[in-house]
């Protein structure tokens, strides 16, 4: 099983992408009206009063403890960043293309793109001085299910959500280009450049669950009405790791607890594949070889 730590990316990692939110930036002397909106920092925030002025949005999107009520509402990323803002369902969205170039300028080796809505993704890898260095063209249709005639001209296609590559070779001063393509809208979730780590072997009777947040309420008739909302996925990985090891991991997962984080359990295994948070880990050594582990994850959402 793996695990991607993310590379944070800034405005000097991202050479290009979609085109940049058309709302006004953030001005410490404007005048913001209520329901207008202002950008700060990539995220878009909302009035809640009029005559807001001097109110830095971050700072003021909660209601303080001595009883002062928050003037700005958090929105959310902008379009062109919502795919680095931690958040794999909050998605940035492009009509057919949508074209990524990154430069990370330090180690990488693991490019992982969740949950994407598209036919194809295409990274390639560009050194400045060895040229295209790594190519890897995958079609996002899943054709598992797809095992008569029928199922090929009747039932929906299924799309894979995500694409992890554990291949990539580590070129420091290289450019990242991913090319997502597809038909109407298309979708990317979360694009994480990073630095792989083996924690274990997954072990058969992995579960994942699905918690939705939607709201379910009868009228006075009895007449069932729901309200839906967004779900979160849950994994708990089994694994099996060398007794010698369990101080070493333990140690890892306590330094990167409370962060987003890819697990991978099986690189085929779509459900197996999560950006999240690590909510539980506890161990049992068996003896002196190795070790057995329960890891929950819960998704950033």
């Amino acid at each position: 099983m793996k695990m991607i730590k993310p590379i944070s990316i800034t405005d000097s990692m991202l050479v290009s992408s979609v085109a940049t939110s058309s709302i006004q930036a953030y001005a410490p002397d404007g005048n913001y009206a209520k329901d207008e909106q202002v950008l700060h920092e990539h995220f878009i925030y909302q009035s809640l009063i009029d005559d807001n002025q001097g109110n830095l949005p971050p700072e003021n999107i909660t209601t303080f403890i001595f009883g002062t009520e928050a003037v700005w509402k958090l929105i959310g990323a902008e379009n062109r960043w919502k795919m680095f803002d931690s958040k794999s369902r909050a998605s940035t969205v492009a009509i057919e293309t949508i074209i990524i170039e990154i430069t990370p300028g330090r180690l990488f080796n693991a490019i992982a793109i969740l949950n994407v809505q598209a036919k194809t993704v295409l990274v390639t890898i560009i050194d400045p001085k060895e040229g295209e260095v790594y190519s890897n063209d995958v079609a996002m249709a899943d054709l598992t299910d797809i095992t008569t005639p029928y199922d090929w001209f009747f039932e929906p296609l299924i799309t894979k959500d995500n694409q992890v590559l554990l291949d990539i070779p580590t070129y420091i001063n290289a450019t990242i280009k991913v090319e997502i393509t597809g038909v109407g809208t298309i979708e990317v979730g979360e694009l994480v450049v990073g630095t792989q780590r083996e924690i274990g072997s997954l072990e058969y009777g992995y579960s994942v669950a699905i918690v939705d947040y939607s709201l379910t309420n009868r009228d006075e008739d009895g007449n069932l009405i729901i309200n839906k909302k967004s779900f979160t996925e849950e994994v708990r990985y089994p694994l099996k790791i060398p007794s010698a090891n369990v101080y070493s991991i333990k140690k890892l997962l306590s330094e990167y607890r409370a962060q987003g984080l890819v697990f991978v359990g099986d690189r085929e295994a779509q459900e197996s594949i999560v950006y999240g948070f690590i909510r539980d880990f506890d161990v049992t050594v068996k003896g002196h070889l190795h070790a057995t582990c329960s890891l929950e994850i819960e998704e950033m959402n």
